[in-house]
């Protein structure tokens, strides 16, 4: 006995409403904001390097002091900066040191070179006009220009604080946590004393 079944199934399907497909979850990535330091300490940890180089080549005069200056200046600021993670004594006074931004650690030779010859330059400039400012003698004072150039370039950006020298080496200053901590004890110093003198 044959069965016939040429009918067919029929089913239902019941509408459903034009949903939006569900999207796969998007992390948007932050990249770490590395905390900057302030313009007011890096103007002293610079001039704590200042003067270093300034009294460390005092003995000499003349054009063999300007040479003299600049060659110290990239020995303690490239030489010693490369050893000791980032750090001349003036930024390990102020709890800052130096990286790349393009490797996040300390630069090497090169980017530290190409950094602090530009302020080694304008640092031994500033020297000069110190020494040569007198009032009969205000043409000294040009002298101080560039490097004032140089560290008001970073006031177009608040942010970040970039200065002409780090922007050409693709470098920033940021906090460390390893340093002397000489702008908190000074202001200590500063609190202490004004307590005393009510």
């Amino acid at each position: 006995m044959l069965m016939n079944f040429n009918s067919t199934l029929k089913i239902d399907l019941i509408p459903i409403p034009n949903l939006p497909l569900p999207t796969p979850m998007r992390e948007s990535v932050q990249p770490m904001r590395i905390p900057r330091v302030p313009l007011w300490r890096r103007t002293a940890a610079w001039a704590l390097d200042f003067l270093g180089a300034w009294i460390f080549t005092s003995f000499a005069t003349g054009t063999f002091q300007a040479i003299l200056f600049v060659l110290f200046w990239l020995f303690s600021r490239v030489l010693v900066v490369t050893r000791t993670q980032g750090q001349s004594l003036g930024r390990w006074a102020f709890d800052m040191r130096v990286i790349s931004t393009r490797m996040n650690r300390t630069p090497g030779l090169i980017e530290l070179t190409k950094r602090e010859s530009v302020l080694g330059l304008e640092s031994m400039l500033v020297m000069l006009a110190l020494t040569t400012i007198n009032p009969t003698n205000g043409g000294g004072i040009l002298l101080l220009l560039p490097i004032a150039f140089d560290f008001g370039f970073a006031l177009s950006d608040p942010q970040e604080l970039p200065t002409l020298h780090d922007r050409w080496a693709a470098t920033v200053v940021v906090a460390s946590r390893r340093g002397y901590s000489l702008d908190l004890k000074i202001k200590r110093l500063l609190a202490l004393g004004s307590r005393r003198m009510r």
